[in-house]
């Protein structure tokens, strides 16, 4: 009797447990559903957040003189804009979308090839092999298959196609230049724009490559023109043989990132202006972005 009594307390003891570990997988499961419901509902309204912002940014961008004559905090006031608004690549918030934007006037360019602030850039990101990098750019772009000291043609890839002996068609295609590490690229391609200018504006060159670019003197110098609202070029007292301008270039790199919960959405492009177009603006370079925030 006792073992009967025994073995029916095994049994009972036996289903509570498979039922617990039923409730605990069913309880787990409708956690997780509702947990991917609220993602998915933060997903569309910090695309939703963004989206809007970014309508009313480029309405503003291409309605107002912001764009014409570059940020002051009176003017980016006037023009319906924070006043911490500027084009040197400084993030500001806007409706509650953080936005940096940056005038590629300031950023190093793939097109066209100036070996000079393409040493600075490769200096900032670490690279110890600049000069085997220089020639092998160089014969990145070059038409022939002479090869520059240090330089590498085709005999020189693996793949097929490498070098592509003519202008790149990205900017992308550039982390393929022998010699270009995944570390260094990751660390100058922020700072790369596929069109700029064939002198950097120093107005709009970002705080991060500053020092490089100009040199630790000028870059403080620049720094206070900033600061003060001043021509960086006239600060720095450039010279008359190196040209630049104050006033911005047509084409201005956007980034926005709207955070809804523990998600956000990001997206980047060039947006440019073009006065003899259909649309005074036109976006190109577009990427988009869904991210899950990890908290600390």
């Amino acid at each position: 009797m006792a073992k009967q009594q025994g073995m029916a307390l095994l049994l009972v003891l036996m289903i509570t447990t498979v039922i617990s570990v039923v409730i605990t997988v069913q309880q787990y499961t409708i956690r997780s559903t509702l947990n991917l419901a609220q993602q998915a509902k933060d997903f569309v309204a910090a695309r939703g957040k963004l989206e809007s912002t970014k309508e009313e940014l480029i309405y503003k961008l291409s309605t107002t003189l912001l764009w014409m004559y570059g940020p002051t905090s009176q003017l980016s006031l006037q023009s319906g804009f924070p006043e911490a608004t500027n084009f040197y690549g400084k993030p500001f918030e806007y409706d509650g979308v953080t936005v940096t934007l940056t005038d590629l006037s300031g950023l190093t360019g793939v097109i066209p090839f100036n070996e000079a602030p393409w040493r600075a850039l490769l200096t900032y990101g670490g690279a110890t092999n600049i000069d085997s990098i220089i020639a092998a750019l160089k014969d990145w772009y070059d038409e022939d298959d002479f090869l520059h000291l240090n330089g590498a043609e085709k005999r020189e890839y693996a793949k097929p196609g490498l070098p592509r002996n003519y202008l790149p068609q990205t900017k992308e295609e550039l982390a393929l230049v022998k010699g270009m590490t995944p570390e260094v690229w990751a660390k100058i391609s922020p700072y790369l724009a596929y069109i700029s200018g064939d002198q950097l504006n120093s107005n709009f060159v970002p705080e991060a490559t500053l020092d490089v670019m100009m040199g630790e003197y000028r870059a403080g110098l620049a720094r206070d023109a900033r600061n003060n609202e001043q021509d960086v070029n006239n600060a720095i007292e450039r010279e008359t043989s190196e040209e630049s301008t104050f006033y911005p270039s047509r084409r201005l790199k956007v980034d926005m990132n709207a955070r809804v919960n523990n998600v956000a959405y990001h997206i980047s492009f060039v947006l440019i202006r073009d006065n003899g177009a259909e649309r005074m603006t036109q976006i190109a370079e577009r990427q988009i972005e869904y991210s899950k925030v990890v908290s600390n």
